[in-house]
């Protein structure tokens, strides 16, 4: 015979584990994001994106999109 006790207490072990679950594929999502920030920053990638996205504020806020040498 089960008490009612023990069937609050394996739901709440499911639970844990399956939070346990969610934190695992939201690591394996995290190593994804590293691994395509270490490609584009070797392959230099992410110094153009980064470039453009200046030049376009730059641009937005009404300077040239370089700025002057001082």
């Amino acid at each position: 015979m089960v008490a009612a006790g023990d069937h609050e207490w394996t739901v709440l072990r499911a639970a844990q584990w399956l939070a346990v679950a969610d934190a695992a594929q939201g690591l394996a999502a995290g190593v994804d994001a590293a691994r395509y920030f270490y490609a584009w920053r070797d392959s230099g990638l992410w110094s153009t994106i980064n470039h453009l996205l200046l030049m376009s504020v730059r641009l937005a806020a009404g300077r040239q999109a370089s700025p002057a040498p001082a």
